[in-house]
């Protein structure tokens, strides 16, 4: 007999995908900024959490740390995320937004939610 917490559950598990589906592709009309849907949620992810490293990232994403890595190595080279050594830990990195990643990510997230608000 299905609960109604299982039926919660398979609600969730119908509805997201076609959200998330939905998101990227307004994403992808929109250009926002010339982000990609993972670019734009690393972005997000670091923003929330300064000075996390690139398993974090990896972990959240659900991206291999070497195509994780390719990634940020691009967000590095826009000028969008800095990577820094830790001061307790020489071995660890430290991503955090930049200025630049700080505003584009605002712009895109402010963006989102507009087309969200209006859907």
């Amino acid at each position: 007999m299905e609960t109604s917490t299982d039926r919660c559950a398979r609600a969730i598990l119908d509805t997201v995908p076609s959200i998330v589906q939905a998101i990227r592709v307004e994403m992808r009309l929109e250009r926002l900024h010339d982000l990609s849907v993972p670019q734009f949620r690393t972005l997000a992810f670091i923003g929330r959490q300064p000075g996390c490293s690139l398993s974090d990232v990896a972990d959240f994403i659900g991206l291999t740390a070497p195509s994780m890595s390719v990634l940020i190595n691009g967000l590095v080279e826009r000028g969008l995320v800095r990577r820094e050594t830790s001061l307790l830990d020489r071995r660890r990195v430290m991503l955090n937004l930049t200025p630049a990643g700080e505003q584009l990510h605002t712009r895109a997230l402010d963006g989102t939610l507009a087309w969200l608000s209006r859907l």
